[in-house]
């Protein structure tokens, strides 16, 4: 039922946000208070029914207790740190839902991802998943990260329109999910090539 529910404010929500978000953002670069509210929708429905399924054990997992629980607060508190933490470093709430591209913010977390709150919320619903052992709410994680595949490159169409060269340069720099910067790595390589052939 929950699972129901929560995919359903996804899908509907979601499917009148987006070409809204599409003509809105290419047009004057942030998405109306309409649009947000129903982005608020499909991502608020979402977490209130993964919540409600871990409540009800709704799709109950057969894990052992012991470590369901443990790999639940791993994940849980991975993801809030990381979502907490990528929230933080936005300072505006214009910028974190959408409301404002004028600014890129590239230091933090955002020198390894290119979209920590994502990975963050995903994880924290899958640790939610695991941790009340509800196979409905780990596939409410599911949803909401194919939701993200959907929509992050609109806002990267976005970013690319308004800030041209500094995000195509950031973005060829910094993994989408996470990872080592691509100038790090490179660093770090051409390093070890010129030890190699010192030594």
């Amino acid at each position: 039922m929950f699972f129901i529910l929560g995919t359903s404010c996804m899908l509907l929500a979601g499917a009148l946000a987006l070409p809204r978000a599409r003509t809105e953002l290419s047009g004057v670069g942030g998405i109306s208070g309409v649009t947000f509210l129903l982005v608020l929708v499909a991502y608020g429905g979402l977490a209130a029914s993964a919540i409600a399924a871990v409540y009800v054990g709704e799709w109950p997992l057969v894990v052992p207790v012991l470590p369901a629980a443990i790999g639940g607060v791993v994940l849980l508190s991975a993801g809030t740190l990381l979502y907490g933490t990528a929230r933080l470093a936005f300072r505006s709430f214009a910028l974190t839902w959408g409301l404002a591209t004028d600014r890129l913010v590239s230091d933090g977390l955002y020198a390894w991802s290119r979209n920590p709150q994502s990975v963050g919320w995903t994880l924290m619903v899958l640790g939610g998943g695991l941790l009340g052992r509800s196979a409905s709410t780990l596939a409410l994680g599911v949803v909401y990260w194919i939701s993200c595949v959907v929509w992050i490159p609109l806002e990267e169409r976005t970013l690319h329109d308004r800030l041209g060269k500094q995000y195509d340069d950031y973005r060829k720099r910094v993994p989408r999910w996470f990872g080592v910067p691509r100038d790090r790595l490179r660093g770090r390589c051409l390093r070890c090539h010129r030890d190699s052939r010192g030594g």
